[in-house]
Order: structure tokens, then sequence, then C-alpha cells
């Protein structure tokens, strides 16, 4: 049993996975935390699962957010007394990295196209709904490019608080675009606003790509935001399925 970490700008998120099986999870707000403070949620989340630490075999982790990459390893080593793998320039994936810079490639984007790939997609577009919104093109093993927009969050919250009048609301998908109140008219334009920015990304993709390719998402997003879009499968944990395997790989 390994535990996965994906630190992200918005949370980070842990997994205890066993045998490519996500036994459970756990997220946090990514902020500032010492290295006993992760340890001690590290142990309540594990003895919450009625597991025994030392059952956790190893590590690996993700990290978009440098200053907190040491600590939670650190706080791995002293609580769980394992070491961390650290995705980044020098690590197995198992992927062809065809960009221009491949080490400034965002290791949770890697995770993702090798998790896809583990689950029998060679040729498709994943697409993460995150802080950022990122769309990223396997083929054929090879991570051939991809796309970064602003994600749901950054959207919805530009408009409320770079406004001195809009009130701040809850967002839900209205039933009409053209709107008769403030309130609609926002959730209109965050929602299908959203909605749109993805889908033209999608078309435009596939229209360069010029061969068929599956469409994969993972992150937290409505239902009611997937059913607009042409996405074949939503995995929401997709990440720690790819850093399982990424864990795999460099244990030969």
């Amino acid at each position: 049993m390994i535990i996965t970490v994906n630190i992200a700008n918005s949370k980070t998120t842990f997994s205890l996975i066993n045998d490519q099986k996500i036994i459970s999870n756990f997220s946090i707000l990514t902020t500032m935390r010492t290295i006993d403070e992760y340890g001690f949620l590290l142990l309540q989340f594990i003895s919450s699962q009625k597991i025994e630490h030392h059952f956790i075999e190893g590590s690996i982790i993700s990290s978009v957010v440098p200053t907190q990459t040491h600590i939670v390893s650190q706080s791995i080593n002293k609580y769980l007394n394992v070491q961390s793998l650290i995705v980044g320039p020098g690590i197995k994936t198992g992927l062809n990295i065809k960009v221009e810079d491949p080490s400034s490639v965002g290791s949770d984007r890697l995770a993702n196209l090798v998790g896809a790939h583990s689950r029998q997609y060679k040729t498709c577009l994943v697409i993460d709904f995150s802080t950022a919104t990122t769309l990223d093109l396997l083929s054929d093993q090879a991570y051939v490019g991809g796309v970064t927009a602003p994600g749901f969050e950054i959207i919805a919250h530009a408009l409320m608080n770079q406004t001195a009048k809009l009130p701040h609301i809850e967002i839900i998908k209205p039933t009409h675009t053209i709107a008769k109140n403030t309130v609609k008219s926002m959730q209109s334009g965050i929602v299908n606003g959203f909605i749109g920015q993805t889908l033209y990304l999608i078309q435009n993709i596939q229209k360069e790509f010029k061969s068929p390719l599956s469409i994969i998402s993972t992150g937290d997003i409505d239902p009611s935001i997937l059913k607009a879009l042409p996405i074949d499968e939503h995995i929401p944990h997709l990440t720690s399925y790819g850093l399982y395997e990424i864990y795999k790989k460099n244990q030969i």
C-alpha cells in the first residue's frame, strides 16, 4: 500500500492505494503548514481507515506548490517512516514528452496522462478541471502538447470580486441563457461562458489533431457542466491513479 499526494494550487489530496484500488482519500486546503501539522492530519486519516501506518510501504508526491513539497515529504518520512518519490525531471513516466521544454510540464499533468494510459486510453484528450483548466493531448504514449485556461473558480471569483456592485451568488447552471435578473445573468455568464470556453478549445484541438480521440476528464466539476461537454468518461481521481503507476515504474 502506498500514499499518493497531489499538492495543487487550491487543495492537497492524499490517497491510500493498494493494488491499483483507491482505499480512501481526503483533501485539505493548500496552505502553509508545518511538518507536524501534516503528520497529525496523516495519522488521523490513516487511523480513520483502521489501517496501521506501518503498512504504508511508499509515497509519491506531485506538487505545483514548491514551498510545500519538501515539508510534506519530510512529514511523511517522520510520521510514516517512508521516503517519498517526488515527480520531476529524471522520474520515469513511460511517456515521450514532445514539447519544447519537458521540464516545465506540471507533474500533475503528467500523472493525468499516465493514469489515462493505464486505463487503456492510447490517444486521448485529458481535461483537468482544477484551479486552472488544463487540456493535454496523449498520442501513442507521447505527450504532444496542451492548453492552460482559467478554471471555473477563477472565472467566478474574478466576476464577483473585481466588480463593485455585483453580488456573491450560488453558482448553478441556469435554465435559460438569457436572464431576467442580475443573479441569473451572472450564473449564465459564468457557467455558460466556462462551457463555451472549454467546448471551443476541445473543438479546435480536434481540428488541429485531425484524428479521432477520446475525451476524458478529472477534477471537481458540477455534473451539469459535464453533461454539456462531449466527455467520454469522468475519472475524479485520475491524478492519484497516475501517481500510483509512476511509483510502480520507478521501483524497477
